[in-house]
This record gives C-alpha cells, sequence and structure tokens, in this order.
C-alpha cells in the first residue's frame, strides 16, 4: 500500500494559487471549491508553499486590519514537508498527526503530483477494511 494507490482512488487534481493573489482571493477559492488547502505555486509544478484554513484564520485573527491589502505571499507556510508517490500512508498520516497538519502536498521528481490527507487517508484504509 502507498499513497499513490490513494491518489488514484480518490483523484489527482489539486488546486494551486500564485503567491501574488489577493489573500481575500484565496480564501474565495477555497469557498468556491469547498477545499481547506491550497498549493501556493510559481509554475504549473513548482511548489513554494502551502496555505490552509488555519493560516487564514490566524491572519485574520492577528492582522485584520489588514486584510483587503494582504496577498497569498502574506501568509503562506514556506517550504512544506511534502511526501512521495511511493511513500507508506500510515507514516505519512503519523508524520501529519507528529507536525499537527491535516493535508500533504505530494511530490515526485521535484514536481507536484498531487495533494493527500488524513481524511483521504482514513476512507482509504476504512474501505480496504471493509468498516466504511
Amino acid at each position: 500500500m502507498n499513497v499513490n494507490e490513494i491518489t488514484k482512488s480518490k483523484g489527482e487534481d489539486v488546486i494551486t494559487i500564485s503567491p501574488a493573489e489577493s489573500f481575500v482571493s484565496a480564501a474565495h477559492l477555497m469557498r468556491r471549491n469547498n477545499i481547506g488547502f491550497l498549493v501556493v505555486a510559481g509554475g504549473a509544478s513548482e511548489i513554494l508553499g502551502v496555505l490552509s484554513e488555519r493560516d487564514i484564520v490566524g491572519a485574520v485573527a492577528e492582522q485584520s486590519n489588514s486584510i483587503p491589502d494582504m496577498s497569498v505571499e502574506d501568509v503562506y507556510i514556506r517550504d512544506p514537508i511534502t511526501c512521495s508517490p511511493k511513500d507508506d500512508p500510515l507514516e505519512v498520516l503519523k508524520l501529519m498527526n507528529t507536525q499537527g497538519f491535516r493535508h500533504m502536498p505530494i511530490v515526485d521528481s521535484g514536481k507536484l503530483c498531487g495533494i493527500i490527507s488524513n481524511r483521504d487517508i482514513f476512507k482509504f484504509l476504512g474501505r480496504k477494511s471493509d468498516v466504511v
């Protein structure tokens, strides 16, 4: 079992955003797509960082007066931890829990190829064990 099996079953679409986009645009993009995580990309497959719902909430709480003028550049997390399509999902889940995040970009040969969440792993394991 590896991360690639999970992304094949859930889909490999990744929604990205430029660091130059407005902070508000990022929030709208998340809402429109019903997601809580964006990859900040410099190109089609170049990961610069990530932006999560938690990052947005933190920015609103700490810098609410600046929101209209903020860009993704002001908020996103640089150099995120990533995993490989060949990684063991249980090890990825363990790392997510240890580091305190719920989503992880999947990178193969330096290129973005997907996103995995703890929920994706739980659903996949549930189907594999016939629990869910």
